[in-house]
Protein backbone atom coordinates (compact mmCIF):
# COMPACT_ATOMS: atom_id res chain seq x y z
CA UNK A 1 0.00 0.00 0.00
CA UNK A 2 0.98 3.85 -0.77
CA UNK A 3 2.35 5.47 1.88
CA UNK A 4 2.43 9.33 2.90
CA UNK A 5 5.11 10.05 5.32
CA UNK A 6 4.70 13.12 7.33
CA UNK A 7 7.63 14.60 9.65
CA UNK A 8 8.25 17.04 11.90
CA UNK A 9 11.01 18.93 11.93
CA UNK A 10 12.64 20.32 14.92
CA UNK A 11 13.08 17.99 17.30
CA UNK A 12 11.99 15.28 15.02
CA UNK A 13 13.96 14.91 11.63
CA UNK A 14 15.82 17.51 12.13
CA UNK A 15 19.21 16.82 14.82
CA UNK A 16 20.47 19.46 17.53
CA UNK A 17 22.48 20.39 14.17
CA UNK A 18 19.35 21.75 12.34
CA UNK A 19 20.49 18.85 9.87
CA UNK A 20 19.08 15.71 8.59
CA UNK A 21 21.00 12.55 9.16
CA UNK A 22 22.83 10.99 5.82
CA UNK A 23 20.80 8.05 7.13
CA UNK A 24 17.33 9.12 7.77
CA UNK A 25 17.79 10.88 4.26
CA UNK A 26 18.41 7.39 2.46
CA UNK A 27 15.54 6.16 3.82
CA UNK A 28 13.70 8.97 2.65
CA UNK A 29 15.07 8.59 -1.01
CA UNK A 30 13.64 4.51 -0.55
CA UNK A 31 10.56 5.51 -0.03
CA UNK A 32 10.50 7.78 -3.22
CA UNK A 33 11.95 5.01 -5.08
CA UNK A 34 9.12 2.96 -3.71
CA UNK A 35 6.55 5.19 -4.87
CA UNK A 36 5.38 6.57 -1.83
CA UNK A 37 5.02 10.00 -0.53
CA UNK A 38 7.46 12.01 1.70
CA UNK A 39 6.41 15.41 3.38
CA UNK A 40 7.54 17.71 5.90
CA UNK A 41 4.95 19.14 8.32
CA UNK A 42 6.42 21.98 10.61
CA UNK A 43 5.51 25.21 12.60
CA UNK A 44 8.32 26.64 10.27
CA UNK A 45 7.31 29.32 7.53
CA UNK A 46 8.37 28.12 4.18
CA UNK A 47 11.28 30.87 3.95
CA UNK A 48 12.17 28.74 6.52
CA UNK A 49 12.15 25.67 5.27
CA UNK A 50 13.41 25.59 2.15
CA UNK A 51 17.16 27.15 2.89
CA UNK A 52 17.76 23.42 4.75
CA UNK A 53 17.59 21.65 1.61
CA UNK A 54 19.99 22.01 -1.49
CA UNK A 55 18.61 21.22 -4.50
CA UNK A 56 19.59 17.18 -4.46
CA UNK A 57 18.28 16.85 -0.98
CA UNK A 58 14.79 18.42 -1.78
CA UNK A 59 14.02 15.74 -4.19
CA UNK A 60 13.60 13.20 -1.06
CA UNK A 61 10.22 15.08 -0.45
CA UNK A 62 7.05 15.71 -2.39
CA UNK A 63 5.43 18.26 0.08
CA UNK A 64 5.96 21.08 2.68
CA UNK A 65 3.26 21.28 5.36
CA UNK A 66 4.00 24.62 6.46
CA UNK A 67 3.09 27.31 9.35
CA UNK A 68 0.93 24.30 11.18
CA UNK A 69 -0.92 23.79 8.10
CA UNK A 70 -1.66 26.90 6.98
CA UNK A 71 0.56 26.64 3.60
CA UNK A 72 1.51 24.07 1.59
CA UNK A 73 4.04 23.95 -1.00
CA UNK A 74 3.72 21.37 -3.57
CA UNK A 75 7.82 20.65 -4.33
CA UNK A 76 7.82 19.28 -7.76
CA UNK A 77 5.21 21.51 -9.30
CA UNK A 78 6.28 24.31 -7.61
CA UNK A 79 2.56 25.58 -6.47
CA UNK A 80 1.35 26.88 -3.03
CA UNK A 81 -1.89 26.30 -1.64
CA UNK A 82 -3.30 28.60 1.16
CA UNK A 83 -5.61 26.99 3.67
CA UNK A 84 -5.81 29.79 6.16
CA UNK A 85 -5.25 33.38 7.20
CA UNK A 86 -5.05 35.53 10.60
CA UNK A 87 -7.24 38.68 11.24
CA UNK A 88 -4.17 41.31 10.93
CA UNK A 89 -5.43 43.44 13.98
CA UNK A 90 -4.01 40.37 15.55
CA UNK A 91 -0.29 41.66 14.96
CA UNK A 92 -0.28 44.57 16.97
CA UNK A 93 -1.74 42.86 19.92
CA UNK A 94 0.97 40.04 19.96
CA UNK A 95 3.97 42.29 19.04
CA UNK A 96 2.97 44.63 22.20
CA UNK A 97 3.00 41.72 23.94
CA UNK A 98 5.77 40.23 22.72
CA UNK A 99 7.64 43.83 23.82
CA UNK A 100 6.31 44.14 26.99
CA UNK A 101 7.62 40.74 27.44
CA UNK A 102 10.88 40.46 25.97
CA UNK A 103 10.11 37.73 23.46
CA UNK A 104 10.74 36.98 19.72
CA UNK A 105 8.52 37.35 17.67
CA UNK A 106 7.66 35.97 13.93
CA UNK A 107 5.27 36.56 11.42
CA UNK A 108 4.82 34.47 8.57
CA UNK A 109 3.25 35.22 5.18
CA UNK A 110 2.06 33.11 2.54
CA UNK A 111 6.12 33.51 1.00
CA UNK A 112 7.65 35.94 3.86
CA UNK A 113 9.02 35.43 7.57
CA UNK A 114 10.72 38.21 9.49
CA UNK A 115 11.47 38.50 12.77
CA UNK A 116 10.99 41.33 15.76
CA UNK A 117 13.81 40.96 18.70
CA UNK A 118 13.64 42.43 21.69
CA UNK A 119 15.07 45.77 22.19
CA UNK A 120 16.91 44.78 18.50
CA UNK A 121 18.93 42.00 20.27
CA UNK A 122 18.90 38.08 21.16
CA UNK A 123 17.55 38.16 24.49
CA UNK A 124 20.01 36.97 26.95
CA UNK A 125 17.65 33.90 28.33
CA UNK A 126 17.78 32.37 24.59
CA UNK A 127 21.74 31.91 25.43
CA UNK A 128 21.15 28.44 27.35
CA UNK A 129 18.22 27.40 25.14
CA UNK A 130 18.24 25.28 21.56
CA UNK A 131 18.60 28.40 19.21
CA UNK A 132 16.39 26.08 16.32
CA UNK A 133 15.00 27.89 13.57
CA UNK A 134 17.23 31.23 14.66
CA UNK A 135 20.01 30.24 12.91
CA UNK A 136 17.65 31.43 9.49
CA UNK A 137 16.45 35.24 10.75
CA UNK A 138 15.58 37.82 8.70
CA UNK A 139 14.62 41.01 10.78
CA UNK A 140 11.48 42.75 10.28
CA UNK A 141 11.71 46.18 8.97
CA UNK A 142 8.97 47.42 11.42
CA UNK A 143 7.77 50.43 9.77
CA UNK A 144 7.20 48.61 6.10
CA UNK A 145 5.64 45.39 7.58
CA UNK A 146 2.98 47.74 9.61
CA UNK A 147 2.05 49.71 6.67
CA UNK A 148 1.70 46.50 4.06
CA UNK A 149 -0.50 45.19 7.10
CA UNK A 150 -2.39 48.54 7.74
CA UNK A 151 -3.12 48.05 3.68
CA UNK A 152 -3.90 44.39 3.27
CA UNK A 153 -1.25 43.75 1.45
CA UNK A 154 0.37 41.28 3.56
CA UNK A 155 -1.53 37.69 4.32
CA UNK A 156 -0.29 36.21 7.40
CA UNK A 157 -0.63 33.08 7.99
CA UNK A 158 1.26 32.63 11.39
CA UNK A 159 2.38 34.78 14.25
CA UNK A 160 4.75 33.04 16.85
CA UNK A 161 6.78 34.23 20.25
CA UNK A 162 9.87 32.04 21.01
CA UNK A 163 9.26 32.04 24.98
CA UNK A 164 11.77 31.31 27.59
CA UNK A 165 10.93 27.32 28.36
CA UNK A 166 10.29 27.89 32.31
CA UNK A 167 7.51 30.11 31.27
CA UNK A 168 5.94 28.63 27.94
CA UNK A 169 3.12 27.37 28.83
CA UNK A 170 2.02 30.43 31.13
CA UNK A 171 2.58 32.89 28.25
CA UNK A 172 0.93 30.57 25.71
CA UNK A 173 -2.15 30.82 27.90
CA UNK A 174 -2.22 34.33 28.28
CA UNK A 175 -1.86 35.02 24.65
CA UNK A 176 -5.06 32.94 24.45
CA UNK A 177 -7.16 35.14 26.58
CA UNK A 178 -5.58 37.82 24.73
CA UNK A 179 -7.48 36.67 21.70
CA UNK A 180 -10.09 34.85 23.20
CA UNK A 181 -12.68 37.14 20.40
CA UNK A 182 -10.79 35.81 17.60
CA UNK A 183 -10.75 32.93 15.48
CA UNK A 184 -7.07 31.68 16.39
CA UNK A 185 -5.67 27.62 16.57
CA UNK A 186 -2.80 28.54 19.77
CA UNK A 187 -0.31 25.65 20.17
CA UNK A 188 3.04 25.51 22.76
CA UNK A 189 5.30 23.89 20.20
CA UNK A 190 8.99 22.49 21.13
CA UNK A 191 7.92 23.56 24.95
CA UNK A 192 9.28 27.08 23.75
CA UNK A 193 7.34 28.72 21.00
CA UNK A 194 3.69 30.12 20.93
CA UNK A 195 2.43 29.42 17.68
CA UNK A 196 -0.91 31.13 16.82
CA UNK A 197 -2.84 29.96 13.44
CA UNK A 198 -5.94 30.97 11.96
CA UNK A 199 -8.95 28.87 13.77
CA UNK A 200 -8.88 24.97 12.49
CA UNK A 201 -5.88 24.71 11.05
CA UNK A 202 -3.39 22.68 12.21
CA UNK A 203 -0.66 20.16 10.57
CA UNK A 204 -3.58 17.62 9.94
CA UNK A 205 -5.50 19.85 8.20
CA UNK A 206 -2.25 20.93 5.77
CA UNK A 207 -1.78 16.96 5.36
CA UNK A 208 -5.90 16.20 4.37
CA UNK A 209 -5.19 18.86 1.70
CA UNK A 210 -1.81 16.42 0.50
CA UNK A 211 -4.14 13.12 0.98
CA UNK A 212 -6.79 14.64 -1.34
CA UNK A 213 -4.39 15.60 -3.98
CA UNK A 214 -2.63 12.35 -3.76
CA UNK A 215 -6.03 10.16 -3.49
CA UNK A 216 -5.26 8.47 -0.11
CA UNK A 217 -6.19 8.81 3.23
CA UNK A 218 -5.79 8.13 7.09
CA UNK A 219 -4.78 4.61 6.37
CA UNK A 220 -1.86 5.71 3.88
CA UNK A 221 -0.90 8.19 6.61
CA UNK A 222 2.48 7.80 8.56
CA UNK A 223 3.60 10.95 10.90
CA UNK A 224 6.54 11.58 13.07
CA UNK A 225 6.27 14.09 15.52
CA UNK A 226 7.00 15.14 18.94
CA UNK A 227 5.28 18.32 20.63
CA UNK A 228 1.86 20.10 21.37
CA UNK A 229 1.06 20.76 17.05
CA UNK A 230 1.72 17.35 15.76
CA UNK A 231 -0.66 16.06 18.37
CA UNK A 232 -3.77 16.29 15.34
CA UNK A 233 -1.47 13.93 12.95
CA UNK A 234 -0.40 11.70 15.41
CA UNK A 235 -3.86 10.62 16.52
CA UNK A 236 -5.23 10.46 13.27
CA UNK A 237 -2.39 8.61 11.07
CA UNK A 238 -2.88 4.58 10.54
CA UNK A 239 1.05 4.52 12.00
CA UNK A 240 2.51 7.53 13.92
CA UNK A 241 5.76 7.71 16.12
CA UNK A 242 6.59 10.07 19.00
CA UNK A 243 10.22 11.04 19.51
CA UNK A 244 11.84 9.97 22.83
CA UNK A 245 12.58 13.49 23.06
CA UNK A 246 9.34 14.37 22.88
CA UNK A 247 6.04 15.28 25.15
CA UNK A 248 4.32 13.30 27.36
CA UNK A 249 1.42 14.45 25.23
CA UNK A 250 2.78 13.54 22.04
CA UNK A 251 3.94 9.68 23.47
CA UNK A 252 0.25 9.50 24.93
CA UNK A 253 -1.27 9.73 21.50
CA UNK A 254 1.27 8.28 19.12
CA UNK A 255 1.24 4.75 18.10
CA UNK A 256 4.53 4.02 19.18
CA UNK A 257 7.72 5.75 20.73
CA UNK A 258 10.87 5.91 18.81
CA UNK A 259 14.28 7.03 19.63
CA UNK A 260 16.13 10.23 20.13
CA UNK A 261 16.06 13.09 17.13
CA UNK A 262 19.63 13.36 17.29
CA UNK A 263 19.68 9.40 16.58
CA UNK A 264 19.46 7.61 13.07
CA UNK A 265 15.76 5.85 14.59
CA UNK A 266 13.55 7.82 11.92
CA UNK A 267 15.47 6.22 8.54
CA UNK A 268 15.12 2.45 11.32
CA UNK A 269 11.82 2.90 11.14
CA UNK A 270 10.83 3.70 7.57
CA UNK A 271 12.81 1.14 6.24
CA UNK A 272 10.95 -1.36 8.93
CA UNK A 273 7.73 0.40 7.55
CA UNK A 274 9.15 -0.59 4.10
CA UNK A 275 9.88 -4.22 5.07
CA UNK A 276 6.77 -4.81 6.00
CA UNK A 277 5.33 -3.53 3.08
CA UNK A 278 6.74 -5.41 0.36
CA UNK A 279 6.20 -9.04 2.22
Amino acid sequence: MKKLFAFDLDGTILGENNRVSEFNFEALKLSKKLGNINAIATGRGISKVLPLFNEETINNFDYFVCSNGAVIYDIKNKKTYVLGKLDNSIFEIIRKYADDNKLIFTIDSIDHNCTILPDGKIPNWLNTENKMDLNILNICNIPELQNKISNNDFHIVQIATRNPKESAKKITSEISELLKKYETSIFLTNSVYTDVNPLGINKLKGLDKVLELEGLNYENLVTFGDSGNDITMLKSAKLSFAMENGTSEAKKVATKTIGQNNTNTIGETIIEILNLSLR
